[in-house]
């Protein structure tokens, strides 16, 4: 069966289905860690990142994505009804999560990053608001407030980056999200965009590595950037072997070293 094939047979069995423990074909009984263990495998089966174009034509390529985009937020809300003790309670009460108030959750958060990537922040705050204000709880909200407040911090004018210590508040603040949920995918983006940002090229690729491995090396930002973080150590190593970098902005960066 092909991947098409398959993205198709996944959505219509997940749209025919109410019950959030059987579209994610688990038993009433399962444990937290055992749905966060699902739900990471269906992320690495069927995020939308992994179908990229390759020798499909575009139009096939758009009906893959989009049947998977579906399937994934399907899955989310399961997820969201049964991913506590709590949530599995609520839902056995009938006090379930309105899928559509999820999915106009999840159109806003998708509007907000794409203001983020062309420095739009406060139209990307005003998403975020109307995400919130759908799901109070979405624990995705929270972290892209996070990281708006990171990227609005000053500049040093010497280092060109913003201050380590609020980076590291971030960074450990989306650490601690990456382990609790089932879908880590977007926490270590962030923690990887973070440490590129300010310039740990060596921290950012090993949270770079972590989107890749979640997502069966199928996310175009994480393989691009671990191409060019690569080749950038390449160059370094080089510099490095034939005399060294004894430049300021090399002995700043050391100064300013996470691991200091």
């Amino acid at each position: 069966m092909d991947r098409r094939q398959r993205v198709m047979e996944m959505l219509q069995r997940v749209e025919s289905l109410d019950d959030p423990f059987e579209i994610l074909e688990l038993s009433r009984e399962a444990s937290d860690e055992e749905i966060k263990k699902r739900i990471r495998e269906l992320n690495k089966d069927f995020h939308p990142d992994h179908f990229v174009l390759g020798e499909s034509t575009d139009a096939q390529h758009e009906e893959v994505q989009a049947a998977a985009h579906r399937v994934m937020k399907i899955v989310q809300q399961a997820y969201t009804q049964i991913k506590t003790a709590e949530a599995r309670s609520n839902y056995a009460k009938g006090k379930g999560v309105d899928l559509d108030t999820i999915f106009e959750a999840e159109r806003a958060i998708t509007r907000a990053t794409k203001h983020i990537q062309y420095g739009r922040y406060s139209e990307a705050r005003s998403e975020l608001r109307t995400a919130r204000k759908a799901d109070p709880n979405h624990e995705e909200i929270k972290a892209y407030f996070d990281y708006l407040d990171f990227l609005e911090l000053p500049i040093d004018p010497y280092t060109k980056r913003r201050s380590n210590v609020e980076a590291k508040g971030a960074i450990k603040r989306f650490e601690e999200m990456e382990k609790a949920q089932g879908i880590a995918i977007p926490y270590a983006l962030l923690i990887a965009r973070i440490y590129k940002i300010q310039g740990h090229n060596s921290e950012a690729i090993q949270a770079y590595k972590r989107v890749s491995e979640y997502t069966n090396g199928k996310h175009d930002e994480a393989e691009r950037e671990l191409r060019l973080l690569r080749q950038r150590q390449k160059q370094a190593s080089t510099t490095e072997k034939n005399g060294g970098d004894n430049s300021l902005l090399s002995k700043l960066k050391d100064f300013f070293s996470f691991g200091k």
